[in-house]
């Protein structure tokens, strides 16, 4: 399984319309496990929210693109939009990229 972490940013004023786009997507595809969603204030920087996707290991290249899509449709509409796409690597992952030596 692979782990994204995809942040996003947009003003207060735009969360309506966000809520009004993302409310169409209510299933994913296949290559999506699991998608999970937190928020915050970002002090005057408005909303940031935090979504947490995991993907089958097989499918990874099918999710990607459909992020990508996913997001471009709301940089598209809401001004101010703003997002960040980052693989995650597990704790145990991380022991093994820094056991590396180059």
């Amino acid at each position: 399984m692979v782990v994204y972490m995809l942040t996003v940013r947009y003003p207060f004023n735009k969360a309506q319309e966000v809520m009004s786009i993302a409310s169409k997507y209510t299933t994913f595809p296949d290559s999506i496990i699991k998608w999970r969603v937190f928020g915050s204030a970002d002090g005057k920087k408005g909303i940031k929210s935090y979504n947490i996707i995991y993907v089958k290991d097989d499918k990874v290249g099918d999710a990607t693109a459909y992020i990508a899509r996913l997001q471009q449709e709301f940089t598209d509409t809401i001004d101010g939009y703003v997002y960040k796409v980052k693989p995650l690597l597990s704790m145990s992952d991380i022991l093994k990229v820094q056991a590396v030596k180059l």
